[in-house]
C-alpha cells in the first residue's frame, strides 16, 4: 500500500494546479487571454525573474507534467478564476507572461508566474484587485470547483479505491513580514480533503502577489498538512524579488 506521504504528495499536486491557476489569473490582472502586442524584452524579462532549479535546496526537482483536469490541470480552473474576478475587474492587457515549471519535495511544491502590464499604473491596479474581498471569493470558489473534479484513486496493490471529498476550505489575507517589489499582498488557503475513512487531510496553498514596476509577479506554495516552511517562502521569494 503506498505510504501516507505518497498519497498526500499526489493531493497536493492536485490542488497546486489551483494555486497555479490564481496566480496565473493574478497575473493578468483576472483576463488571462487578453493581450497586446507582445514585447520580446518584457518576454525575457519575464522568464528571468520566474524560479528556477537552482533557487531551490538540494533534493527538490522539476514536478512531473500533468495535462488532465483529474491529475492537476489548470484550464478549467482558470477559466473559473478569470470569469470570478471579471465579475467586478476589467482585465489589463498584458505585453508579456511566462510561467516557471513546477518545483516538488515530497508533499511540497512551488511555482511562479510572471506578467508585464502596459503601465505601472495598469500593474497597480491588478494588483489592487487581489486585496479584495472577491479575490478571497474566487480563490475559495476555485478550490472549491476542482475537488469535485477529484477520482477516487488506487490506494493499494489490490487496487481499492479511497474517495475524497472536500471536507472544509477557509481562504484568508496572509499577512506579509518582509517587503517585496513596490507592493504586495498574499492569501492563503487551507481546504480539508476527507476520505470515505473519515481521514481528513489538510492542503494549505499559499499565493504571493507583489508589483515591481509593470511587472507582476506571483508564487504559490502548497503543502500538506501543515502550511509551507515560512522562512523557506521568505527566502524563495526574496530571490525571485531580487531579479524583478
Amino acid at each position: 500500500m503506498p505510504s501516507t506521504r505518497t498519497m498526500t504528495a499526489r493531493r497536493v499536486r492536485r490542488l497546486s494546479a489551483v494555486v497555479v491557476a490564481c496566480a496565473l489569473v493574478a497575473g493578468c490582472g483576472g483576463g488571462g487571454t487578453r493581450k497586446q502586442e507582445l514585447s520580446q524584452a518584457d518576454q525575457a524579462r519575464a522568464v528571468r525573474i520566474n524560479f528556477t532549479g537552482a533557487d531551490f535546496p538540494a533534493g527538490w526537482s522539476k514536478a512531473a507534467a500533468v495535462g488532465t483536469a483529474g491529475e492537476g490541470g489548470s484550464d478549467e480552473v482558470d477559466r473559473t478564476i478569470e470569469d470570478c474576478l471579471a465579475q467586478e475587474q476589467d482585465a489589463s492587457a498584458a505585453t508579456a507572461g511566462a510561467s516557471s515549471e513546477g518545483f516538488v519535495l515530497g508533499a511540497l511544491h512551488v511555482s511562479s508566474n510572471v506578467t508585464f502590464a502596459p503601465s505601472v499604473a495598469a500593474a497597480r491596479s491588478d494588483l489592487a484587485g487581489l486585496k479584495t474581498a472577491r479575490a478571497l471569493f474566487c480563490f475559495k470558489q476555485a478550490i472549491q470547483s476542482t475537488t469535485r473534479e477529484l477520482e477516487p484513486v488506487p490506494t493499494s496493490v489490490d487496487q481499492t479505491t479511497t474517495t475524497l471529498f472536500l471536507g472544509d476550505v477557509r481562504v484568508d489575507a496572509l499577512p506579509l513580514t518582509t517587503r517585496y517589489g513596490d507592493d504586495a499582498v498574499a492569501m492563503r488557503a487551507i481546504a480539508v480533503l476527507r476520505t470515505i475513512r473519515g481521514e481528513d487531510i489538510p492542503v494549505a496553498s499559499d499565493l504571493v502577489v507583489f508589483v515591481k514596476g509593470r511587472a507582476l509577479v506571483s508564487a504559490s506554495f502548497v503543502a500538506s498538512p501543515t502550511p509551507f516552511p515560512s522562512d523557506l517562502e521568505q527566502a524563495l521569494m526574496t530571490k525571485i524579488a531580487s531579479r524583478a
